[in-house]
């Protein structure tokens, strides 16, 4: 589920360089769409609504990202966790 809109906007692009390629026969706008949708497909990240991502860039703590969708670098940038937010309920025993 999490890659479901970067996995979309690499179709997109994918779809958009073949219809280029069919209408232009040209390889350089072809591919720069392709290395587009592969760059979109590697760097959208989306947390849920009770998540946060934890962004690392070169391994240095860069910040919290999220809810919702963001993006990332794809060589520089990792996210190592998503932090649960959701409050559990304290039972106190009456």
């Amino acid at each position: 589920m999490r890659k479901s809109i970067s996995t979309l906007a690499f179709f997109a692009c994918a779809l958009a360089a073949g219809g280029v390629w069919l209408a232009t026969q040209q390889p350089i706008p072809t591919a720069a769409l392709g290395l587009l949708g592969i760059f979109l497909w590697w760097s959208i990240e989306v947390a849920a609504e009770w998540e946060r991502a934890v962004v690392l860039r070169a391994g240095r703590f860069l910040g919290l990202k999220g809810p919702g969708v963001f993006m990332i670098v794809p060589i520089l940038d990792t996210v190592v966790y998503y932090i649960d937010q959701r409050v559990a309920p304290s039972f106190s025993g009456r």
